[in-house]
């Protein structure tokens, strides 16, 4: 272009005086004939974009509005019964998949952004919910693809979830969450692909993997093997694999099922240093989990019979739950870590009924009838006094949160 410039020096000088009178509104647009084309600028459109990563402390896509928003009055629906207000989310084009309670007062909501035609986006975010402030912390922390959420609160007092590689979904870290300090750490998750279950220790130091060749208990690092309890198969070619279903408080103790694809055949316990396995026959079809000395037993489903017995899955002492007529109609049954208080979701032909029992007497504690939803997970604070119900979601109707306070 040079070239033409000198050879036409004259001839162009004249040609841009006469037109720049009329083109005087775009100079600064022709002035510059070597900008790049249009299409060269089309990057700085997407680069709002979040990167997909597990970076802490960063906002899930949409950009949430200022983080002193985040949530808003509480409704009281009755005495002890309180809603939890999530429209911050909804105004901000994000749902709640899931929530935990982690000690007396944090509340865990893991949640993800939608999509424009509604869907749900994989990646999840964690945001943090103090019972005793009634307010969201403005603090959260982007995780990823959960593929196992928590199920317990360890002896130092954190949280974990799985996450999972977004091209293979096999698992990918284990990340550790404080919900006091409201920061995470992780793991490198077990290199197996075939992981059907992962269940850890309260303390944090045994591993229980599940996958279809049988139940191994490992240390943290997934190198040593401390047990092994292989899958079975039978005489009626039935295949029956252990699955962990709880630990002892201290850790020592699993207690696992020997179950096929819809039933169970026999719980069980195993001790960790010793290596010994014991069949609780007598609880034939029940799960069983630890609470204190004792076993607290119930079935896979329906729920009920449901009750305490010894460690030794004897002496069976059903709790009487009088005002669950049919046990089929249970939807949600949840235990709290003391074992004194029993969640109970019920179904009814207007919607749920969430229910909380002394689980030693049956004694109805508190309910709450919501209409025109079901509940699908309830936790318990740590001293029992609280149980924070979620109801499930639908396109139409987003998850709620309900807090039942009975311990006063």
């Amino acid at each position: 272009m040079t070239k033409r410039i000198s050879r036409r020096a004259v001839l162009l000088f004249i040609a841009l005086f006469l037109l720049m009178p009329s083109c005087s509104d775009r100079q600064d647009a022709q002035d510059e004939p070597d900008l790049p084309d249009p299409e060269t600028n089309e990057p700085p459109l997407v680069e709002p974009q979040p990167s997909p990563g597990p970076e802490p402390a960063q906002p899930v896509e949409p950009t949430p509005a200022p983080k002193d928003k985040i949530g808003g009055e509480n409704p009281v629906i009755a005495e002890g019964i309180w809603q939890i207000n999530t429209s911050y989310f909804t105004q901000n084009n994000m749902t709640v998949d899931s929530i935990f309670v982690a000690g007396d007062d944090r509340v865990l909501f893991f949640v993800s952004s939608l999509n424009a035609d509604g869907t749900v986006m994989e990646s999840s975010s964690v945001y943090f919910f103090s019972l005793s402030t009634g307010r969201f912390l403005q603090q959260w922390i982007d995780i990823g693809i959960i593929g196992v959420y928590p199920d317990r609160v360890y002896d130092d007092g954190t949280v974990s979830v799985v996450t999972l590689d977004s091209e293979s979904y096999e698992y990918r870290e284990i990340l550790f969450i404080d919900p006091q300090a409201m920061t995470a750490s992780a793991i490198p998750a077990p290199a197996d692909g075939d992981i059907v279950s992962l269940m850890l220790s309260p303390d944090k130091r045994y591993a229980a993997l599940s996958t279809p060749q049988g139940l191994r208990v490992t240390g943290l690092d997934f190198s040593t093997t401390y047990l092994q309890i292989p899958s079975e198969t039978t005489s009626a070619g039935e295949e029956l694999l252990p699955s962990p279903t709880d630990w002892s408080a201290d850790s020592r103790l699993l207690s696992f099922k020997m179950a096929a694809w819809e039933s169970i055949r026999t719980p069980a316990t195993a001790d960790i240093a010793t290596g010994e396995i014991r069949a609780l026959d007598a609880l034939e079809g029940n799960e069983a989990r630890f609470v204190g000395q004792q076993l607290f037993y119930s079935g896979w489903y329906p729920y009920l019979p449901c009750g305490f017995c010894t460690l030794d899955g004897l002496s069976p002492a059903e709790t009487p739950l009088t005002p669950v007529g049919d046990p089929n109609d249970i939807c949600h049954f949840s235990l709290s870590a003391g074992g004194a208080r029993l969640a109970v979701a019920l179904q009814n032909p207007d919607g749920c009924d969430a229910l909380v029992f002394d689980s030693h007497t049956g004694a109805l504690l508190s309910s709450l009838p919501v209409r025109g939803q079901t509940f699908d997970e309830a936790w318990f604070t740590s001293d029992e006094r609280t149980a924070v119900f979620g109801t499930a979601s639908t396109l139409e109707q987003p998850k709620q949160i309900y807090v039942l306070d009975f311990g006063w």
